[in-house]
């Protein structure tokens, strides 16, 4: 498989140093944020998808699942949504997508064995993302901590930043799916505490993290230092954004929107956390644009224009209006499974219910299935002992989107199931 080193278009960059003018930080409101944690934004390569993480459904540190909501005409965002083929269980983030939109790089790894630990990549498929696949560094083992939570990579998809162990490190592309051993960047910029969320912006030079260590306005704050010549070991002191951006308590996981008007990023500012953004003024001084493009070693290679996801979501369950004179059996040409498992959900095309089939399942075991709704609301909880066709009622629900969640002591997973 080719090397995959896209050439970019003009894009911007934008040093965020405290604006001359009052900048303007909004809240992305309740079609994002919820009131459990809402953390590390990731932006489409058109700025039309915003990929996220959270405690919704969970409700759960351990258990961060990824949603992702689309640019509406105003300029806000649509009710988030998750994405079911890649929440397992564990703290599940989409950490990096490619310039043609059609890779993502994701925490943890996926499989029967499941680990917070590590990195894995998805490809879009016409029907959604595919399963992951581990994304392989060099000595990036089981030493790592939970820490080992982050990434970011060059515009030229050559380089990546992680974080490990509460420090950051860059990696050299080796192949696609390949990258070499992790070498720590330099104490200017790793401290004694913690540096988190790396962010490398378009140029290739302008790197943004959150650090404890050096100094600032509260707990941890955003940063940004630059690269000084071409080696990746020269990083000019790191900057505090200042107080437009962080606050007294805690801020991480920067993100720039790919026209330069918005910088996002994490604040726990309001409670347990949500997503803000920042507009950035073009007219500011402060404010720079990097125009050139991106140089590419292979001559001719250009970015297909990244394709938002589809909507309406090609794998929940669509739930008819109910027709008393269709038939009261499972309609098995609607049927959905759950993540790949033979855990199968079929529409009942003569009422509001949903059978479940959860036949896969041992005699005896403790099966718990719970739906939300895209506020977290609990719908309703039900408990099961062991395995066989079962029923789910959604009579009086309200038509719009919902998520089954099916657990058992060894086993999680969850789909979209929409109510028409």
């Amino acid at each position: 498989m080719k090397l995959f080193t896209p050439t970019l278009p003009a894009l911007l960059l934008f040093s965020v140093n405290t604006p001359a003018a009052a900048a303007v930080k909004e809240n992305l409101g309740k079609n994002v944020n919820s009131e459990y944690t809402d953390a590390h934004p990731c932006l489409s390569p058109d700025g039309k998808t915003l990929f996220f993480t959270s405690e919704r459904i969970s409700r759960s540190t351990m258990d961060d699942d990824i949603f992702f909501s689309s640019l509406l005409p105003d300029g806000n965002w649509s009710e988030a949504r998750p994405i079911p083929e890649l929440n397992n269980g564990n703290h599940n983030a989409v950490l990096y997508m490619s310039p043609d939109g059609n890779t993502i790089y994701l925490k943890g790894t996926y499989g029967k064995t499941p680990d917070p630990k590590g990195f894995s990549y998805s490809t879009r498929t016409a029907s959604g993302w595919s399963e992951p696949q581990p994304l392989h560094i060099k000595t990036l083992d089981e030493r790592d901590s939970y820490n080992s939570q982050a990434l970011t990579v060059s515009a030229d998809g050559k380089v990546l930043i992680l974080c490990r162990d509460a420090d950051l490190y860059v990696c050299f592309r080796e192949s696609e799916y390949a990258w070499s051993k992790p070498e720590k960047l330099p104490a200017t910029i790793n401290s004694k505490t913690y540096e988190y969320t790396p962010f490398l912006a378009p140029d290739n030079k302008t790197l943004y993290f959150s650090s404890s260590g050096h100094g600032g306005e509260g707990e941890n704050d955003l940063f940004k230092t630059v690269r000084l010549d071409d080696t990746w070991t020269n990083w000019s002191e790191p900057e505090n954004l200042g107080g437009d951006f962080n606050t007294g308590i805690w801020e991480s996981y920067f993100a720039l929107s790919p026209d330069g008007q918005y910088a996002y990023f994490y604040s726990k500012q309001d409670g347990d956390g949500d997503i803000y953004r920042l507009a950035l003024d073009k007219k500011d001084p402060i404010a720079l644009s990097a125009l050139a493009p991106v140089a590419s070693s292979q001559p001719g290679v250009s970015i297909a224009v990244a394709k938002p996801l589809p909507l309406p979501y090609p794998e929940a369950l669509y739930v008819p209006e109910a027709d008393p004179g269709q038939s009261s059996s499972p309609d098995e040409k609607n049927q959905v499974s759950l993540n790949g498992t033979q855990v199968n959900l079929y529409p009942n095309p003569a009422s509001d219910h949903v059978f479940i089939d959860l036949a896969s399942f041992g005699s005896g075991e403790e099966i718990s299935v719970t739906v939300y709704d895209m506020t977290g609301k609990i719908m309703t909880r039900l408990a099961f002992s062991g395995g066989g066709l079962e029923q789910l009622n959604t009579s009086g629900w309200a038509a719009g989107t919902y998520t089954v969640d099916v657990k058992t002591a060894s086993f999680s997973a969850s789909r979209l199931l929409i109510k028409q």
